[in-house]
């Protein structure tokens, strides 16, 4: 199909169990682009599902879904075409589908509980992160082991850990945060906020606790 400027479609390789999505510029005899290529992804997973291709409104962009869980709770990626790199943005638990905002950094999706694994919540997410945009330096980590290695690595001033945090829950990591600086100021960020939760945060050191979906200012 043609969109925006480019014409996109997929290739299966002989062998492979995956299609390579590909994209041409202007023409179909224009240079060949190779987007993704599901096979190579998908190399040593025990399940792999890939879905909801979207280029930003600059053709720059590519965001994408895949679930290597097969619980259809997709983690949402996002690619820079014309450098080939795999931006360090990704929105775990989602519904897998996506929508790029005019702006070429802004792209909503679907959330889904854990537990039902329902679509129950719309939110906005914008690339590059706020405090890196605002001139901070961030770090980003994936969970919480490997937040706590950045951890013992750099003097941070200040982290935001998800209370839901693959590996290791966000209260535990909270804990060792506070055991390795006390003086770290910890705010603790959340889509299934309780009272109780706020306060067992609170008790265990956190400054802040925030419910998401939250005002960026």
């Amino acid at each position: 199909y043609r969109d925006n400027g480019y014409f996109y479609y997929t290739r299966f390789e002989e062998g492979k169990e995956y299609p390579v999505s590909r994209r041409k510029k202007g023409s179909l005899e224009a240079p060949e682009e190779v987007m993704l290529d599901g096979s190579a992804m998908a190399e040593g997973q025990p399940f792999f599902s890939l879905m909801g291709l979207e280029v930003s409104p600059d053709n720059r962009l590519l965001a994408y879904a895949v679930d290597m869980v097969s619980r259809r709770l997709y983690r949402q990626y996002f690619k820079n075409l014309e450098t080939g790199e795999t931006l360090a943005d990704e929105i775990p638990n989602t519904l897998g589908l996506s929508a790029w905002a005019n702006d070429n950094q802004t792209v909503f999706y679907v959330m889904k509980y854990q537990v039902t694994l329902r679509p129950y919540r719309v939110m906005r997410h914008v690339l590059g992160r706020v405090l890196g945009q605002s001139g901070y330096n961030v770090s980003l980590a994936e969970n919480g082991p490997q937040g706590l290695e950045l951890a013992h690595r750099v003097n941070y001033v200040a982290a935001i850990v998800d209370v839901m945090l693959p590996e290791m829950g966000g209260l535990e990591v909270l804990e060792e945060l506070k055991k390795l600086d006390p003086e770290m100021v910890v705010l603790m960020i959340t889509a299934f906020a309780s009272m109780e939760m706020a306060i067992d945060a609170i008790k265990r050191g956190a400054f802040y606790f925030v419910p998401k979906p939250f005002d960026n200012q």
